[in-house]
């Protein structure tokens, strides 16, 4: 699993790099069938949403969201998402790929 989540960093670092933007583009233009025009000044961006280089989640978002998620009545409860929260293999990726 951790080759797997190896690769898909490899992958998520040819997207990102500012070096490869046009051809990332062209890749994603390609199979979502769009004139890449249409793609090149959001797509992998400070304009795109952010995409931790090293796949990690930002578990002080995850928690926020729970919480208000909680406090307007969609859950019973609140919980703690580091409690269940295991990166070990994600660490081992990152280790892997750097």
């Amino acid at each position: 699993m951790s080759d797997f989540m190896a690769d898909a960093l490899l992958a998520r670092h040819f997207y990102l790099d500012p070096a490869r933007h046009k051809e990332a583009v062209e890749l994603v233009a390609t199979v979502a069938r769009l004139p890449p025009e249409r793609l090149a000044d959001r797509l992998f961006t400070k304009n795109d949403c952010y995409r931790n280089p090293d796949g990690l989640p930002d578990l002080d978002a995850l928690q926020a969201e729970v919480d208000l998620q909680h406090q307007r009545g969609f859950l019973k409860s609140s919980f703690d998402v580091r409690k269940y929260a295991d990166l070990d293999l994600a660490r081992a990726a990152v280790a892997q790929v750097n």
